[in-house]
């Protein structure tokens, strides 16, 4: 894609525009899981599962697929502190297995702060505005802890065990 929404490293190298563009990707991605996710809800609910059971299952499986496209689409250029020679390694493997439960464990935590936020602010401002600032609330953390913790870039793994060599008074 080229224009506003561009994958890849800012390439004007103009960091605020980098970071709107990153935005409009996140909040991209998580309009086409949320769709996902409601279509997996009627779909289910319609087959007679309990809503509560086919929301949750359909929660489960967008979380997926918004970690694949927030892996290649909005955060896919933090694999570039990542030599080439080392892409297809274990250590990235690994890397990307760490990302996987850490993005779960994000998703997770934005669901809990969205259902508390709901339960709070349901009873005075009814389920409309009360589920909008429960999505808000929780697309808020997932957003930060993404974007400084999940997806943050790695050092390379050969620049973590070169040794720092000191200069001899020689």
């Amino acid at each position: 894609m080229t224009g506003l929404i561009q994958r890849g490293p800012d390439r004007r190298g103009a960091k605020a525009g980098g970071e709107l563009r990153r935005k409009l990707r996140f909040l991209l991605v998580g309009g086409v899981c949320f769709c996902l996710q409601y279509v997996l809800l009627r779909g289910l609910s319609g087959a007679g599962l309990a809503r509560p059971l086919g929301n949750g299952l359909g929660f489960a499986a967008s979380a997926q697929a918004n970690f694949l496209l927030s892996s290649r689409f909005t955060w896919g250029d933090r694999a570039a502190g990542v030599p080439e020679i080392w892409r297809e390694s274990r250590v990235v493997s690994k890397l990307n297995g760490n990302r996987w439960v850490s993005y779960n464990t994000t998703a997770a935590t934005a669901l809990v702060v969205n259902t508390l936020v709901f339960a709070v602010a349901d009873p005075l401002a009814g389920a409309l505005l009360a589920a909008l600032a429960g999505v808000t609330a929780g697309t808020v953390v997932t957003y930060l802890v993404c974007d400084r913790l999940v997806f943050a870039t790695e050092p390379a793994p050969a620049a973590r065990r070169e040794p720092v060599l000191q200069e001899s008074g020689r």
